[in-house]
């Protein structure tokens, strides 16, 4: 797995803190990989959360993220609008 970031840097460490943590949780839980859909999933749920309430302020980083797992190569794409894009690659 790889990332890219774009914007502020704390922002993007608290992340990347965050997609660690569930990758090792799932793979401790499960004895398998975290598949990057849920991944994707996981971390965009996280960033929906910080905006429901007025005390916390949406995070300022753009992520791409590069994944290769099990059904394949992806890249996730996770903007600070909220918007997650999803593509699976061909090599």
């Amino acid at each position: 797995m790889g990332v890219a970031i774009a914007g502020l840097t704390a922002d993007a460490r608290t992340l990347v803190k965050h997609i660690r943590t569930e990758a090792l949780e799932h793979e401790f839980t499960y004895s398998t990989k975290i598949q990057a859909g849920r991944l994707a999933s996981e971390l965009a749920d996280m960033l929906q959360r910080c905006t429901q309430s007025y005390v916390r302020r949406p995070y300022g980083v753009g992520l791409l993220i590069a994944v290769w797992d099990a059904t394949g190569s992806h890249l996730i794409e996770i903007s600070p609008r909220l918007i997650k894009i999803y593509m699976t690659c061909i090599i």
